[in-house]
């Protein structure tokens, strides 16, 4: 055998070694980051760990991965799990250590051998090895060889500065980050922190092993700053900006290819005025300057000490001196969680971010109001600070205050950028707490409460009598709203829908949202339709603190509004009372403060009307449809540029409410609302009639050259009138037979019930009647024609079916007003990836009209067929998707999925759902489930 076989042999079996070393330590971790800070917002995040002290217990990985934040997280070798606790975070390079801790607080003892960092051993065209566990498979192995060992950090890399990447060409996944890039001797070389396609980026581990040389010590980690962002440039772009002939010789004969540059210089900083950006580093302290390891380095050993400085500006070199400033006292040590936002002083990686002083407080990057994007916190109730220990000091003086002023400045938008005042209501009931980092050199954070619930100890007297701190700006100066909107925060309240039976078209598991308690004494809120079902299961939270159970009341057909009961005994300690619903129609140009619904707390705004339209087509912003929404009234308010309406309450002057603010500037009035509660609270619900058709406007100009006669142009008070829109093929009802509709899509109405309507309003959403008798303009005359309602049976999903995956239901009347033919009541709504439906292709928005022959009209039809079919045995599906052809395919039910009939029964005391099994005579037993108690039965699957 030769001597280059040999060589080649002996080459792969060290390659073997090295990787079944880096193998055995290398990690999985998972990270939970639940509070917004600096770059990082509240997420989940995935990465790959190294062992690098077995002894200790330390990992070492991405910050990105672990987060500046407050974290939770846990790391898994092989099957094992330890718990992590941050050891270090560097403030400005993408590195963090953390230790494992087994579930009694001790460092593992059976952990594998760390890997060695070598920063020294990377060069270029070394072959590298990366091992990973890209999603927690199997560890991925991959294998490359250093192309460039002095690149720059991306420009949109806000994770990490003033340090030298490596480069590799080599194939990755997401959850590769953090792992370590080793050479043949096993030795790490590097650390992912990125990749752009089949390139990566990796940090030199020099900084990372000085570091933990400090950890291993027990001693602090040094670092220092002149709140300088360098960057290297090419020997030959440093002539072009005239860099002398003598400096050039100087690094030409040290073999320098790249100098540092100053490519930020932070205002307010020890550098300013001092270092500009373009201007080039020779020299710190007479020392020829060839890297930004160098650089970084150097300011690390002189904390605290001035420094002289050499720059090139563009024609000349002089000296300037500076004072090296402790980076980690430029690290956010202390944060203020707050009703949903994070408050912490300025950060460097911000201030180079947005080229700011490393001065004051700034908000998380929430996106809830008042804070949109990251905000510069300049006052509190008129009170300014500098850090967020005294924002704390200041946040205690004013906790007894039902309203908080509050001053900022958004950093992000230069049109945002002037100082604005914000509202946030303090909850009296809502503890807020703050944060330290022990120790303050990137150590974990600890946790302090600042405020405790208080509203439990106080007496109702007390709390009714707590001023509220609203400033003149926001109230006129007689104050009237004051009581009012306490009252009306006081009965908002979020909530949190889970569905585990899908109808409508609804596929999520559940939803948040926010409404407002309507009557206290019988249990009645308003809150947005959305995506709710008959058959979702609520738990609304009251004050922060109240947990009630609520079900689904009242869905309406045709607007985005719904009612909800709970049980009022759960909210006896909540001190709340109804709000005032006024009748007033709001007029343009009224003053009104609008109150948005918000995770950040609540806050409110005074404003005005702009423009009211009584008919513009409704629209989803959140990309929710599950009916058919029609043409309402909408209002535009007076707000800053690069804002928007979000959902909420509109108050008039006096502390009443005007309406709901929804979705497209729609509007749900007041006097609508009270209607719908008082018909739910008298149990009449059930009578109201509902049209299935909707209007828009059309000018009377054009009405007139279809040929109305110009008398109805003095009748009409408005410009326009009123043209029916979408319209059912087919009428009157759901459940009986199907005849022609009698309106057609593009009559003009003149008259309801006699009277003469001209708006969306004047033609209602709701009657009592089951027949209306319109007038109507239609091929040049004048006729009168009798139009069916729908009763709220009709328009209600009330029995749904699971079918081999597929869930099915009545077409709702979003389906039947699309213009498509109702072939059956059995149409399916919603599928589950991975199930008999998706297998064989039986997709949403199709009726079945035949299961082995038979014809199959109602859902009866088809559950009494599917029963007598048995398991494993194929069988005919007829059905109509939405291109309208005649499909039929084969499936096979399995026994690990029978048919579930699930309905939803009327009660007076608490909201039952029954479900049964339909396949086989042995299930056909029905069990109740009352809601109220959240309780499920869990059907026992049969044996097989």
């Amino acid at each position: 055998m030769s001597n280059l076989v040999i060589r080649s042999l002996e080459r792969n079996e060290s390659w073997s070694k090295a990787q079944a070393k880096a193998r055995a330590a290398t990690c999985i971790i998972h990270v939970s980051n639940p509070d917004s800070f600096v770059s990082i917002g509240a997420s989940i995040s995935q990465g790959t760990g190294t062992l690098v002290d077995a002894s200790r217990g330390i990992v070492l990985t991405c910050s990105r991965v672990i987060g500046n934040g407050p974290s939770l997280g846990h790391a898994v070798f092989g099957t094992k799990e330890y718990r992590i606790e941050r050891l270090y975070s560097d403030p400005v390079h993408d590195f963090t250590f953390v230790k494992l801790l087994t579930k009694n607080g001790q460092i593992p003892e059976d952990l594998p051998e760390g890997i060695n960092l070598h920063p020294e051993q990377a060069y270029q065209g070394c072959k590298i090895c990366t091992v990973s566990n890209p999603g927690g498979q199997e560890s991925n192995i991959g294998q490359g060889y250093i192309s460039r060992t002095n690149s720059n950090v991306r420009e949109w890399d806000f994770d990490e500065c003033n340090t030298e990447l490596m480069t590799a060409a080599m194939n990755c996944e997401g959850g590769s980050i953090g792992c370590s890039a080793i050479n043949i001797q096993g030795n790490g070389l590097g650390i992912m922190i990125g990749f752009e396609g089949t390139v990566i980026n990796l940090l030199p581990v020099d900084l990372p092993r000085k570091a933990l040389e400090r950890l291993q010590d027990d001693a602090p980690v040094n670092r220092g700053t002149l709140q300088v962002k360098w960057e290297l440039k090419p020997l030959y772009e440093c002539d072009r900006l005239q860099l002398g002939q003598e400096w050039l010789s100087r690094f030409e004969d040290e073999g320098v290819e790249y100098l540092v540059c100053a490519k930020v210089v932070l205002p307010q900083g020890p550098a300013d005025g001092k270092v500009k950006p373009g201007h080039i580093l020779l020299q710190l302290d007479d020392k020829l300057v060839t890297s930004l390891l160098q650089v970084d380095l150097y300011m690390d050993a002189h904390i605290n000490e001035k420094v002289g400085l050499t720059l090139w500006n563009g024609s000349s070199s002089n000296d300037v001196e500076c004072c090296i400033e402790d980076l980690h006292n430029l690290t956010p040590h202390h944060l203020i969680a707050r009703q949903g936002t994070v408050f912490f002083n300025m950060d460097l990686l911000t201030a180079f971010e947005f080229n700011i002083p490393v001065k004051g407080v700034i908000s998380s990057a929430t996106f809830q109001p008042p804070f949109v994007g990251p905000s510069l916190i300049e006052s509190i109730q008129g009170t300014a600070f500098s850090s967020s220990e005294a924002m704390a000091t200041v946040f205690e003086a004013n906790h007894k205050h039902r309203f908080i002023t509050i001053c900022f400045k958004n950093i992000c938008s230069h049109s945002l950028s002037t100082p604005r005042t914000g509202y946030q209501l303090t909850i009296m009931d809502k503890p807020w707490f703050e944060m330290r980092r022990h120790p303050q050199q990137g150590g974990p954070w600890v946790i302090t409460s600042m405020t405790r619930p208080t509203i439990i100890q106080r007496p109702l007297s007390h709390l009714q009598n707590c001023e509220a701190s609203v400033p003149q700006p926001l109230l006129p100066d007689n104050d009237k709203p004051n009581t009012g909107v306490k009252e009306i925060f006081r009965a908002t309240f979020s909530f949190r829908a889970n569905r585990n039976i899908f109808s409508d078209g609804n596929c999520d598991n559940n939803h948040l949202g926010f409404g407002l308690v309507c009557d206290v004494k019988q249990g009645l809120a308003v809150v947005r339709r959305g995506t709710f079902s008959m058959f979702d299961e609520v738990t609304i939270t009251i004050n922060g603190r109240i947990n009630i159970s609520a079900s689904v009341g009242f869905l309406h057909p045709a607007l985005d509004l719904a009612v909800l009961k709970f049980d009022p005994v759960g909210i006896a300690n909540a001190f709340m009372s109804d709000p005032t619903l006024t009748d007033n129609p709001l007029r343009q140009g009224d003053t009104v403060y609008h109150a948005p619904f918000g995770l950040s707390g609540n806050i409110i705004n005074e404003t005005q009307v702009e423009n009211i339209d009584e008919d513009s087509a409704y629209r989803f912003h959140d990309d929710t449809s599950p009916f058919t929404a029609f043409s309402c009234t909408t209002c535009h308010l007076r707000i800053p540029p690069k804002t928007y309406q979000t959902e909420g309450i509109l108050l008039n002057q006096d502390g009443t409410v005007a309406g709901l603010m929804l979705p497209s500037c729609a509007i749900i009035p007041s006097a609508l609302i009270r209607s719908m509660i008082e018909y739910v609270r008298s149990g009449q619900v059930g009578k109201l009639m509902f049209r299935d058709f909707d209007v828009h406007r059309m000018l009377l100009a054009d009405a007139f050259l279809q040929g109305l006669d110009r008398k109805w142009g003095e009748a009409i008070t408005h410009k326009h009138v009123l043209c029916v829109g979408k319209v059912p093929i087919e009428s009157p009802l759901l459940s009986s037979s199907m005849i022609k509709h009698p309106l057609r899509h593009g009559d003009i109405i003149l008259k309801v019930e006699g009277l003469r309507v001209s708006t969306v309003s004047e033609v209602g959403f709701h009657y009592l009647k089951p027949v209306l008798s319109i007038l109507l303009f239609r091929n040049g005359e004048e006729i009168e024609v009798e139009v069916p309602t729908l009763s709220l049976q009709d328009v209600t999903i009330d029995t749904v079916v699971s079918f081999c995956g597929s869930w099915l239901q009545k077409p709702p009347l979003a389906t039947r007003m699309s213009g498509r033919p109702v072939h059956s009541q059995v149409y399916t709504t919603a599928f589950m990836k991975g199930g008999q439906a998706d297998m064989f292709e039986l997709k949403n928005g199709a009726f079945i009209v035949g299961v082995d022959g038979n014809t199959i009209s109602t859902m009866a039809d088809f559950v009494g067929h599917v029963a007598k079919i048995p398991f494993e045995k194929y069988f005919r599906v007829e059905f109509i998707p939405e291109t309208q052809e005649h499909r039929v395919i084969t499936m096979m039910k399995s026994v690990i999925g029978p048919t579930l009939l699930w309905r939803k029964l009327p009660s007076q005391n608490e909201e039952k759902v029954t479900v049964s099994v339909v396949d086989d005579e042995q299930w056909s037993q029905g069990w109740t489930l009352p809601r109220a108690k959240s309780e499920r039965i869990l059907l026992e699957p049969p044996k097989y």
